[in-house]
C-alpha cells in the first residue's frame, strides 16, 4: 500500500507492507478569506462514473 501521509498510513497498520512518498510539491496552506462566495474544486477523469452530473447538479440546488 502506497500512502502520502503518515495520518493515511495508520488506516493500514495491519498491512505489512506500507510505503509513504508524499506529493513532490509542497503547497502552503491559505486561510480562506471570503466566505461569502460559493466555490467548488473537483478534480478527476471526466468519466460518468466520478459522478461530475451529480456535483453540477446539486450545485445548481444549492
Amino acid at each position: 500500500v502506497v500512502c502520502l501521509t503518515k495520518g493515511d498510513a495508520k488506516e493500514y497498520k495491519h498491512t505489512k507492507k506500507i510505503s509513504i512518498i508524499p506529493n513532490f510539491i509542497n503547497t502552503p496552506h491559505k486561510l480562506v478569506e471570503n466566505y461569502d462566495t460559493k466555490r467548488v474544486i473537483a478534480v478527476g477523469r471526466l468519466e460518468y462514473a466520478k459522478g461530475f452530473d451529480v456535483l453540477i447538479e446539486c450545485w445548481k440546488k444549492s
